[in-house]
């Protein structure tokens, strides 16, 4: 994707934003305000290379974190990569929180309504440490599931490797 200004004297003050896909050719009021929106997509398109560079985004969400206690509780903004779950703080964030290898994820599961307000909550299991979350609807906790499921499937853990290495003793 790309960003740029374009001269032509027939529609001044143009500018066009370029994906695999489409073109989109856009015109401001001004110079000035064309040469600030596509400085601010620059921006834009370099921040999210920036997260892109590891793997490919999968899933992009704002998450509930669910602690023991209620008073704990707390947004986070959740990338899931081919190789990564990422939490941010919020959408503008640019490091993680915390950041879990999906190699260190046993397993993911739905859990029961957790109040009246969590209803649509799922675990993420590590050797470490069980992490509760929710989702703001039953769609959006179905898509969740089947997305970290098939990362998890498709990329041996060291928990799978263990577990077949006791196994064929």
């Amino acid at each position: 994707m790309a960003v740029a200004m374009l001269t032509n004297d027939n529609k001044p003050n143009h500018f066009a934003f370029f994906t695999p896909s489409k073109n989109y050719h856009l015109r401001a009021d001004t110079t000035k305000e064309a040469e600030s929106w596509v400085e601010k997509l620059k921006v834009a398109l370099d921040c999210a290379s920036q997260k892109a560079l590891s793997s490919s985004f999968i899933r992009l969400n704002v998450l509930d974190s669910v602690a023991e206690t209620d008073t704990n509780n707390r947004n986070s903004y959740v990338v899931l990569t081919n190789s990564k779950i990422e939490f941010y703080k919020n959408e503008r964030s640019k490091t993680p929180l915390k950041v879990i290898s999906i190699e260190d994820l046993i397993d993911v599961v739905e859990l029961d309504a957790i109040s009246k307000t969590k209803q649509f909550c799922m675990q993420l299991i590590t050797p470490e440490k069980r992490i509760k979350f929710c989702a703001p609807s039953e769609d959006e906790l179905i898509r969740w599931l089947a997305a970290i499921k098939a990362i998890i499937d498709a990329s041996p853990s060291t928990a799978t490797i263990a577990y077949d290495l006791i196994e064929e003793e």
